[in-house]
């Protein structure tokens, strides 16, 4: 998608991608579907997020296009893993406030990991 395009156009191709997600006979015993987008801060993620959400509960809550018996249940829900990378830095720098900043992002970067797959789980 080009930048600056209208929001319908976002619409339009996000409805024809999800549809021919769901519509794909492998799709069939496929319970939940994450959609995690990835990137910088600033990059469009939640844009992109709201995007989806809207498109799919129009089409899924209208009956049009998409095959709704196939998704049992559509959620939501936004898991910030910079918020998650925050709060353990702000976590073990208080504990360890002696440690440079750089030093403190490699030792939670794994467990600051773990919290955000917990909560995708």
């Amino acid at each position: 998608m080009p930048f600056g395009c209208e929001p319908e156009d976002i619409e339009r191709h996000l409805q024809k991608f999800v549809n021919t997600l769901v519509s794909q006979q492998t799709m069939a015993s496929v319970s939940k579907i994450y959609f995690i987008p990835v990137g910088l801060p600033g990059m469009g993620k939640s844009t992109l997020a709201k995007h989806i959400k809207q498109t799919v509960v129009k089409f899924l809550g209208s009956g049009k296009d998409l095959h709704a018996a196939s998704l049992p249940q559509v959620s939501f829900a936004k898991i910030s893993y910079d918020r998650i990378l925050g709060e353990n830095v702000t976590e073990y720098s208080a504990v360890h406030p002696e440690t440079p900043f750089h030093e403190v992002i490699d030792i939670i970067r794994a467990k600051a990991d773990s919290d955000y797959l917990d909560k995708v789980r």
